[in-house]
């Protein structure tokens, strides 16, 4: 069997969980576009590569003029909403972001936004995909990335001596699951100097700690997304012998879960980058 690269299932409750996240990034930032983006007012051309539900162009076709034209990507159509539910201008279509980028998305878009593509990166290398990115710009166009830092991932208990082991030791052996697969996260603090190696020029670049008035909301969406990726992604793959096994997954899960209800939270840093392209 091939290996599977999206870590997540695209089921009811998946989607229900990135339109939670969706929510509170604007809530945490301020803003589905970035300040620094300026915004042309006839013939825009937006694109959000790996869209998932569609709902951050959803959101942005309330903002912009009734003539832009808004293309969502994503390699999966699965939680993607009816075309009868959304706004005209929005057409959004299957495309593998780390694959040759087809000729006619090349300079097609003056604003290209992508988020949340941390697990689909190998071994530290997400060169195809800023190259894909930056292609789709036109000259001038601006790029902005959303994006989680999994490194800084970290517990903030209510009392700072309340210890909690199965949060430890989940995180140990997903880490260790994960690295195994080449998915490791050190270059997600790097985005602002991968994309300038690729010669764009970088406008901001922010780093958000997730704040108090986000830390129960937050830490239950990513209590979601822990369960989705151990029910989903790792213990479908595991060897009979393996050590931590099936019920031991489940076991460490269900101890960081009540770790949780005890008053600690769980966190990440948020990472904003907007580049331009050259003229």
């Amino acid at each position: 069997m091939a290996p599977k690269s999206y870590a997540f299932s695209r089921d009811t409750l998946a989607s229900m969980r990135l339109y939670f996240q969706h929510w509170m990034w604007r809530y945490q930032t301020g803003y589905l576009l970035h300040p620094t983006i300026l915004i042309r007012k006839e013939g825009l051309k937006v694109a959000d590569v790996a869209c998932g539900t569609g709902m951050w162009l959803i959101e942005l076709a309330r903002t912009l003029p009734a003539n832009a034209q808004l293309d969502g990507f994503d390699i999966s159509a699965e939680q993607f909403p009816p075309k009868e539910w959304t706004p005209s201008n929005i057409a959004l279509q299957t495309l593998d972001c780390l694959a040759p980028l087809p000729d006619h998305l090349v300079g097609k878009y003056d604003i290209v936004h992508v988020g949340m593509v941390v697990m689909l990166i190998r071994n530290e290398d997400p060169t195809a995909l800023i190259k894909n990115l930056i292609a789709m710009l036109k000259p001038e166009g601006y790029l902005q990335w959303d994006e989680v830092d999994c490194g800084s991932f970290h517990p903030i208990p209510t009392n700072p001596s309340m210890p909690h082991p199965f949060y430890d030791k989940l995180l140990i052996a997903h880490g260790v699951w994960l690295s195994k697969r080449g998915i490791t996260f050190q270059w997600v603090g790097d985005i602002n100097t991968l994309l300038a190696a690729q010669s764009l020029d970088v406008l901001s670049h922010q780093r958000l700690p997730i704040s108090d008035a986000l830390k129960k909301p937050w830490t239950d969406m990513q209590l979601m997304a822990t369960n989705d990726i151990n029910e989903s992604y790792v213990i479908p793959t595991l060897a009979k012998d393996a050590s931590p096994n099936a019920e031991e997954f489940r076991e460490m899960f269900t101890g960081m879960a009540e770790e949780c209800k005890q008053g600690m939270s769980i966190t990440m840093d948020m990472i904003v980058v907007v580049g331009k392209k050259k003229l």
